[in-house]
């Protein structure tokens, strides 16, 4: 991943300075529920994980409605 205003983040700036451990944990969760806001960009390989993560995360996010909505119409 590139934040938007930097150099991209590697594994070895992840083993040198475990902060941007919470950096990528911040990304994840943003690919995962599908907001997107812009702060980080993915890169290379990265591009083809984000797109599998956001559509598994649109997917879940549909499912937990669902399986709410039926449970409350009851």
């Amino acid at each position: 991943m590139k934040p938007a205003d930097g150099d991209p983040i590697t594994y070895a700036q992840i083993a040198s300075n475990p902060v941007e451990i919470l950096n990528s944990v911040y990304y994840s969760t943003l690919t995962y529920t599908a907001l997107g806001f812009g702060d980080f960009q993915p890169v290379g390989f990265g591009r083809l994980l984000t797109t599998v993560e956001t559509g598994l995360g649109a997917v879940m996010l549909a499912l937990l409605v669902f399986i709410l909505g039926r449970r409350a119409a009851r």
